[in-house]
């Protein structure tokens, strides 16, 4: 009786908790693809808005790609700009009583058709999509990137989008090739499964314009015509009958053809790849369009939704093994979230009863997934504290310390003394959003209670994520693995208050010991027993924080870039910058590149205005002693690694992977700008902030390297400005003057042979100049060239002085019709214009602004 008593109680609990855990989610989700020809499509997107008005606010509109045929969205100034932005247009306008949101990703049409100038037009479309929603947040992934980006619909619903075109484009895209930041198939692969574990207990749709299975054309399906008269796939009505030849193009494609056919290998290895992925997740939904039909297909208990006949139909082979449902129809489909009831419709205006409703089904009912760590013993906290060391793997014989130097590897095998890191008590409480990405380290992504982030990533580092895939079984790895020691495994977390003395944002490292502790999750063996660095993750709201200068939106690197060009009452903090940059010298950082900054936003009066947060200071201090590495560190090699030493060999090498953020970010400051702010670091890092943050390490890590860290600071002080003023010659030497996507005035003006003022004038909507948005005057001694980019838009140029300077000045007119006045003598010509829209240049002595 009790056993029975007991075993009753206990389903009782667990279906009270598994209904606990259903999503509470009452939404809908409209799929329309292929839409790119919406002259074509005028019954369908009437019907879609007519649904889409009745919708209400509870909504998701989602458009699967292939928005623009033939290939995409061309920049501005190309013949069919117009036309293509009015096919936008045209479906957009039906989400103009819509109350819910609306969510657009590319195609390969968009990417243009998959040829080379694809990843301009995919993000031209972007930008057309941003400024017609008046939203980031409508085109996923964003920048032409791969994603998987992760979108919250409603409680307990989430859409994944991934762009798989980009996998299949065989010409330039972002992050292929990108050393920093680079990404290959499996990496995006990987981070779809993260997602969907994360959210196995939700419903989830991952979407993306490629389907994974198909019973049409690009699935290796096709209709009897195509094998006698094949030519109707290039032309409906060449009905020319050629039996034999015909038969090979479609055998072709059903087999290892087109690579925007499933059967293609590459094509097929990620769709094998995301097959047995979803079948682990009974919540999931595959979405796409590319084949121009409506199909419902499940197999192996998962359900795909093929949405692609937006404006177009092509043949569809009704009947298949998997195929629940199929109609070479223009229309569009519908999922339902009903609490955990999740129903399939598809709409079609050919079909007049049921308003177009032309099937109907339940896809699934939700089902709770049970954690495979739930069970697993969360960590006793016995002790607050553990003594372990970073490594033990760079301990080496005299003759290797002579040969790849003695750098920091007894530091990495000391013993120290941390406390134990709790995530179910620290903050109130963690929880892992996401592992991290890093080229060589560990890291995961926490999120507390109250919205902020975290970073917790692993002190040791590991070289095989960091070299290329060739490299990762060879010696290289344990060559490049060896040099890690030649970064002090603490530098980090004693930066913070020289940071504070100079005047700079920082994040605040905590040096900490993981356990293995199931609280994790999934997560539990990313760095279980591993020392780690627990720091804030600069990122959205930190209004409440000092030393992220009580902003309220941290935002990253392309993110500025992108708020610069959209808009010239936006601004950068360059003297912040510069301040921030010099630093960077005296404590040794070498590896500044884009990525290792994110951006504070302080409101003006128009406009925005960004000061630069540097994160992960791991290369601080960093050593370079031993033969090898000494003569790598040469100029003619990588200069870059050149060590923390007294005396700065060459500083234009040293700052070598900060080169593009350098020239965008410091273009602004002079000589005087330079000298000023030296002066300002060397007053404010005085001795003793110095020697208060070294003696933050443990006592016998300062007993190894804190004397020597000490010494070599306050020599690189010292000497800041010598190898400073060194590196500001080599930006000033050739300069770099970008204008945005709005309007602007670029005054030139020849002021004698060694000087040539630049000023850059907003212009108004209404075609007034308005207030100055740069200016600098370069001297000759200093600057060779400055080359000035208008961008987009239609700017004016203008041209003025009676001398011609030894400094020789280009413009680059960009995409808009510019115009160029010069009201220069006839000797000022130092100028040289580019552009292709420009027959000539408008002499005048009497235009003013």
């Amino acid at each position: 009786m009790l056993r029975s008593i007991t075993i009753f109680i206990f389903l009782g609990f667990a279906t009270f908790f598994a209904k606990s855990q259903s999503p509470n989610s009452k939404h809908q989700v409209f799929l329309i693809g292929d839409a790119g020809e919406p002259a074509l499509a005028k019954e369908n997107l009437s019907l879609l808005r007519d649904q889409l008005s009745s919708a209400g606010k509870d909504a998701t509109l989602i458009f699967l790609g292939d928005n623009i045929y033939p290939k995409g969205l061309p920049p501005q100034g190309h013949p069919h700009r117009k036309e293509a932005e009015e096919k936008l247009k045209l479906q957009f306008d039906i989400t103009k009583n819509f109350q819910g949101r609306t969510i657009v990703i590319p195609g390969n049409h968009d990417w243009a058709k998959g040829q080379k100038e694809g990843w301009t037009h995919v993000n031209e479309q972007e930008k057309f999509v941003k400024k017609y929603f008046d939203s980031k947040k409508v085109f996923y992934p964003k920048n032409a990137e791969p994603g998987p980006e992760e979108i919250k619909l409603a409680e307990g619903l989430y859409l994944i989008v991934f762009d798989m075109q980009w996998i299949l484009h065989a010409w330039e895209k972002p992050l292929e090739s990108d050393p920093l930041n680079k990404t290959e198939p499996t990496d995006v692969l990987v981070d779809i499964s993260s997602l969907l574990e994360k959210h196995k207990n939700d419903h989830v749709i991952l979407a993306s314009h490629h389907p994974i299975y198909s019973y049409g054309p690009h699935g290796g399906k096709f209709p009897f015509k195509a094998h006698l008269f094949p030519l109707t796939e290039l032309n409906k009505n060449l009905y020319i009958p050629i039996p034999i030849v015909g038969s090979i193009y479609p055998g072709y494609r059903a087999t290892a053809g087109s690579i925007q056919d499933i059967p293609h290998p590459e094509y097929k290895t990620i769709r094998n790849s995301l097959e047995v992925l979803l079948q682990q997740y009974p919540n999931t939904i595959y979405a796409a369009g590319h084949e121009h039909s409506l199909q419902h297909i499940r197999k192996d208990g998962v359900n795909y939704v093929v949405s692609g006949s937006g404006s177009k139909t092509t043949y569809l082979k009704e009947t298949g093994q998997y195929l629940s449902f199929g109609r070479s129809t223009v229309g569009f489909g519908e999922v339902s979230y009903k609490r955990s009831n999740v129903s399939l419709n598809f709409w079609s205006p050919s079909e007049q009863e049921n308003g177009g409703k032309i099937y109907s089904t339940e896809l699934y009912r939700f089902k709770h997934l049970i954690d495979s760590n739930a069970n697993y013993p969360r960590y006793e906290f016995k002790e607050n504290s553990k003594t372990t060391s970073a490594s033990l793997q760079y301990q080496a014989s005299k003759s290797k310390r002579k040969w790849m130097g003695a750098n920091y590897r007894d530091v990495w095998s000391l013993p120290v003394e941390v406390p134990i890191f709790n995530i179910s008590e620290e903050k109130e409480g963690l929880e892992v959003i996401k592992r991290g990405g890093g080229m060589q380290t560990n890291s995961l992504r926490l999120e507390a209670k109250d919205g902020k982030q975290y970073v917790l990533r692993s002190v040791e580092k590991y070289a095989q994520k960091a070299l290329p895939h060739v490299l990762q079984e060879t010696f290289a790895v344990g060559v490049v693995q060896d040099q890690i020691s030649s970064s002090h495994p603490y530098a980090a977390y004693v930066i913070p208050p020289m940071a504070e003395a100079v005047g700079i944002y920082h994040t605040n490292p905590r040096l900490v010991y993981v356990p293995d502790d199931g609280a994790f999750g999934e997560y539990r063996e990313v760095l279980a027993n591993e020392l780690a660095l627990f720091e804030e993750r600069p990122s959205r709201n930190w209004s409440d924080a000092k030393f992220f200068g009580f902003s309220d939106d941290l935002i990253s690197s392309p993110d500025v870039q992108e708020e610069l060009m959209e808009d010239n009452d936006n601004e950068v903090d360059q003297d912040f910058v510069l301040r921030n940059r010099l630093f960077d010298m005296v404590i040794g950082d070498w590896d500044r590149h884009e990525d290792q900054w994110r951006w504070a936003t302080f409101e003006k009066d128009k406009g925005k205005m960004y000061r630069p947060i540097p994160r992960d200071r791991d290369q601080a201090f960093f050593m370079n002693e031993g033969i090898l590495p000494k003569i790598a560190s040469r100029r003619w090699a990588m200069a870059k690694i050149e060590g923390f030493n007294d005396e700065v060999r060459w500083s234009p090498g040293f700052n070598f992977n900060a080169r593009f953020f350098d020239r965008i970010f410091l273009n602004e400051p002079d000589r005087e700008d330079w000298q000023k702010m030296i002066h300002l670091i060397q007053d404010s890092l005085t001795d003793k902030s110095i020697e208060d943050a070294i003696k933050l390490w443990p006592e016998n890590v300062y007993a190894l390297t804190g004397e020597k860290t000490i010494h070599t600071l306050k020599a690189r002080r010292d000497n800041l400005e010598d190898y400073a003023m060194e590196f500001y010659e080599s930006l000033a030497k050739n300069v770099n003057i970008t204008g945005t996507d709005k309007k602007e005035l670029f005054l030139v003006e020849n002021l004698t042979k060694d000087e040539v003022k630049v000023t850059v004038h907003k212009i108004s909507k209404k075609g007034h100049t308005k207030q100055i948005i740069y200016q600098r005057i370069f001297q000759s001694d200093d600057t060779k060239e400055i080359r000035i980019y208008g961008m987009g838009d239609d700017d004016h140029f203008k041209m003025l002085g009676e001398t011609k300077s030894k400094i020789k000045v280009r413009i680059i007119g960009g995409k808009g019709s510019d115009e160029y006045f010069d009201n220069s003598s006839n000797t000022a010509k130092n100028v040289r214009v580019y552009d292709r829209k420009r027959s000539s240049l408008i002499v005048t002595d009497d235009y003013s602004f």
